[in-house]
Order: C-alpha cells, then sequence, then structure tokens
C-alpha cells in the first residue's frame, strides 16, 4: 500500500484555512526512486513544487489549491486525497488516512477567528450526533459503521466544509505496518551504506596525503 500524508501544522485534515501551511509526504514509496507529489486542481494535472526534497509544499494555501491530491513513483500510484482549501470561519479536523476498526478518532471543531474553546455540535451525513463544550468529540472502538462523512458548527461562526472519515479492517493495519517496518529498515541500509562510503573516501584521501608527504 502507498498512501498520500497531507498535514497543516502536522494534524492531519481534509480541510484547512485559506492562507494556512500545507505539506505532503508520501509513503510506502522506494526510498532509491522517490516519488512526485501530483495534484488536480480545476481540472488540471499538475506537479507541486517544493523547496524540500520529496515534499510538497504549499504556503500559503489559497482557494485555488483545493483539489485532489496523490503521489506517483517507480510506477506505483498512492490513494488519493481531496483537499478543500476554506474562507469560511470553521473547520473540522479529521484523520484524512484510513482509520483502523477498534481504534478511537478524535473530532475537532476550530475556529479561525479564535484558539478560545467553543461549544460546537457535530454531525455525520447531515445528521446531528452530538454536542461537546470543548468543540471536540471522541469516536470509541470505531467500526465501519462510523464511516462517512462529517461535519460540525459553532453558532457564533458558522458550520464547517463535510469531511470524509474512512475506516479499515484490521488486514489493512498489518499491511501499512509491514510496509513500514520494510521500508525504515531499507532506509537504514541506505544511510549505513553511504556512511561506509564517505568514510571510505575520507580515508582513502588521508592516506593518500600521507603517502605524499
Amino acid at each position: 500500500m502507498f498512501i498520500l500524508c497531507p498535514s497543516s501544522y502536522f494534524y492531519s485534515c481534509l480541510c484547512l484555512f485559506e492562507h494556512s501551511s500545507l505539506y505532503i509526504n508520501c509513503k510506502g514509496f522506494n526510498i532509491s526512486t522517490g516519488w512526485t507529489v501530483l495534484s488536480k486542481t480545476k481540472g488540471k494535472v499538475s506537479t507541486c513544487i517544493s523547496g524540500w526534497s520529496f515534499i510538497c509544499t504549499i504556503k500559503p494555501a489559497l482557494l485555488s489549491d483545493s483539489g485532489e491530491y496523490w503521489c506517483e513513483g517507480g510506477g506505483e500510484r498512492s490513494n488519493a486525497v481531496n483537499i478543500t482549501i476554506t474562507d469560511g470561519a470553521v473547520i473540522l479536523e479529521s484523520p484524512v488516512l484510513p482509520v483502523m476498526e477498534g481504534g478511537n478518532v478524535t473530532l475537532r471543531c476550530r475556529t479561525k477567528m479564535t484558539s478560545s474553546a467553543h461549544i460546537a455540535d457535530f454531525f455525520k451525513d447531515g445528521r446531528h450526533i452530538g454536542t461537546s463544550t470543548t468543540a471536540e468529540m471522541t469516536i470509541g472502538r470505531v467500526s465501519m459503521s462510523d464511516e462517512g462523512l462529517y461535519s460540525c458548527s459553532i453558532s457564533e461562526f458558522g458550520e464547517s466544509p463535510q469531511s470524509w472519515l474512512t475506516v479499515r479492517g484490521e488486514t489493512s493495519r498489518r499491511v501499512i505496518l509491514t510496509i513500514a517496518e520494510v521500508k525504515l529498515k531499507e532506509f537504514i541500509r541506505l544511510l549505513s551504506f553511504k556512511l561506509s562510503m564517505t568514510l571510505l573516501i575520507f580515508f582513502m584521501a588521508v592516506l593518500a596525503t600521507t603517502i605524499s608527504i
């Protein structure tokens, strides 16, 4: 499995405030071949230009950056993620990657105007599912029935755009963990090889200098 990992200030969410920062990375690809982050906005496919190696940086995020994002590399393609940039006053923070069955998920209702906690109402598929005085709602022991479109509202500021929550079974969890472990070992092996080559070149240079003297 190849996954796309967007984050805003390192918290994954499908919806972002306009002029915030967005960083997109990819997991599961071969380190030696690398990958590219692609986007489809307003029907046009383009490559994300980034100042960081392999990381797509969008700063500031504009309404025109809303669209579909995915990774490609080594003939493989990741999942696609729809990201919405809003000029509204409220967003719902929710996991952009699939949530595993049996785990807990916390939804956060944020307002652009203030960082203070507000009373927030939460909705699933347009149906009211609860009210929180801390603007947070936790769904315990997630199941497939929890998959759907979520949104929230704060009476003083309005309602957020909808965000899709995806739920995956235990099989998906094992696949993701296996790939993560394999890629970590591959990264360590590649790093060790580069370090060994660097040390070898250094000692050869020292030896050559000693002989010439």
